[in-house]
């Protein structure tokens, strides 16, 4: 037991008085299988099973109705029960870096989920039963290669503060996505996106928007109402412009719109008085454009490379 965290990390240990145990970590063992002996621990709150060889989950962790966290990342799952939801007090569920393909329907059942990462797995669709969970703050769903789609009420998930979809096979995102006002971060990069939504500018708790490495040509006016933006990434795009308004973007401090089909900037973008580097490197500006851009952005570090 590490007395510094309240840790178990040996279960031969931890029998020694099971009703103890509220947090058991069994990472880096070579589990090829769930050891049934967890069942023993009645009180756990906390299991974290990374990097194993596990292939299922079983059943039987119904069992453990206490259950706040589980981390089985780095294993070999396909699927998930659909009894997993029963753990009516699970509030983080981490499943990243494994092999799973779909979810459950039941996977809106959870009530206290305010965690849920399902990042580098197999998933080509989610259940729409998804915009149920209420509770949910933060969604990582990066790295599914095949993930072509979110959910259309994902807007319904008015307590998400995080979104990270990226590294998917996205063309469009959802209209009701601008209905998460709460959310802080959106990553939304490496995908198929065409376009991002015209009134992207409702979420105005936005903080941090990466849209990079995707096939934007121009983007929706409303996103000069993101007054709380500060880092917005749009590098490896096909944009050509940007709207003539980006200087109401008045608490940005990074600026990245490098590898695109830009030949100039708007005059206002001089009111970017946060703006502490900005990418402009691949870009089709002259050298006139370059000295005026310079001008505008005389306190700002250019990287034109």
């Amino acid at each position: 037991m590490d007395t510094n965290t309240d840790f178990f990390y040996c279960i031969e240990t931890a029998m020694e008085n099971p009703n103890a145990v509220k947090k058991l970590g069994l990472h880096y063992k070579g589990l090829t299988k769930f050891p049934e002996e967890i069942f023993n621990f009645k009180n756990l709150e906390e299991l974290s099973l990374y990097n194993n060889e596990i292939t299922e989950i079983p059943e039987e962790i119904v069992e453990l109705s206490n259950l706040k966290k589980l981390v089985i990342s780095g294993n070999k799952l396909t699927k998930i029960p659909s009894c997993l939801a029963k753990l009516s007090k699970m509030e983080t569920l981490i499943l990243s870096w494994n092999s799973l393909q779909a979810f459950p329907d039941e996977i809106g059942s959870f009530s206290k989920l305010k965690v849920l990462s399902v990042s580098n797995n197999n998933l080509t669709v989610l259940p729409n039963t998804i915009c149920n969970i209420l509770s949910l703050e933060e969604l990582i769903l990066a790295e599914n290669y095949r993930l072509n789609a979110l959910p259309e009420n994902i807007g319904n998930l008015i307590n998400l503060k995080s979104l990270n979809a990226g590294g998917g096979n996205l063309k469009q995102l959802p209209a009701s996505i601008t209905k998460l006002t709460n959310l802080s971060k959106l990553e939304v990069h490496q995908n198929n996106l065409i376009s991002l939504p015209a009134d992207i500018g409702n979420m105005t708790s936005l903080t941090k928007l990466r849209a990079y490495n995707n096939l934007l040509s121009e983007l929706p006016e409303s996103i000069c109402n993101l007054k709380n933006l500060e880092k917005l990434l749009l590098y490896k795009n096909d944009l050509y412009c940007l709207p003539e308004c980006i200087g109401n973007l008045t608490n940005l401090t990074e600026l990245d719109i490098s590898v695109n089909e830009i030949e100039k900037l708007p005059e206002s973008i001089k009111k970017l008085n946060k703006l502490n580097t900005v990418n402009l490197g691949r870009n089709n500006f002259s050298q006139d454009a370059k000295v005026y851009i310079q001008s505008l952005l005389q306190h700002t570090s250019i990287n034109w490379s």
